[in-house]
């Protein structure tokens, strides 16, 4: 397997975030009141995001197997942490308990965009730190430290914002 060093703590709270102009069409806009916050990444093989795709074969090349609308598949993993890392968690029965997400994944190329639907009151730093920190876990080895900076957020919102 291989290795990397250890993270410093300082590292997990570092983000640099690209402000688009208008939201990515291509991934889904979001529905009024919400921001469209996407996550790229060049996922590593072995990853989560890999042995999702080689066990399942959910993400067939060239097409989506749920259909255009809903996108390709997610790892299970991911999409938990960041959905939740980007919902309102604290209430369960909140419609975005979990954070709307639409996914293309270029397996196996391994080019994976995400972008989630994430309501005015969840665009924070810490969630959208915590999301992308679970995201680059999904894209990097498994039992190494994430590549952080291989993550590339960008944020669409139609209101001021900073992060």
């Amino acid at each position: 397997m291989p290795q990397r060093p250890e993270l410093p703590p300082e590292a997990y709270q570092r983000i640099s975030v690209s402000r688009l102009d208008a939201p990515d069409a291509a991934l889904q806009v979001p529905p009024d009141g919400y921001a469209q916050v996407i996550f790229a990444c060049s996922y590593e093989e072995w990853s989560l995001q890999y042995e999702y795709n080689a066990l399942t074969n959910y993400n067939p090349p060239g097409r989506h197997l749920r259909g255009d609308k809903t996108g390709d598949f997610l790892a299970s993993v991911s999409q938990s942490e960041v959905g939740r890392a980007l919902g309102s968690a604290e209430d369960p029965t909140s419609n975005d308990w979990m954070a709307r997400s639409y996914t293309e994944d270029s397996w196996p190329d391994r080019q994976l965009v995400t972008a989630f639907q994430v309501k005015r009151v969840n665009l924070t730093r810490a969630k959208v730190l915590a999301a992308r920190n679970a995201y680059a876990k999904g894209c990097s080895v498994k039992y190494t430290a994430p590549l952080l900076d291989a993550v590339r957020v960008s944020i669409y919102a139609p209101w001021d914002w900073s992060i």
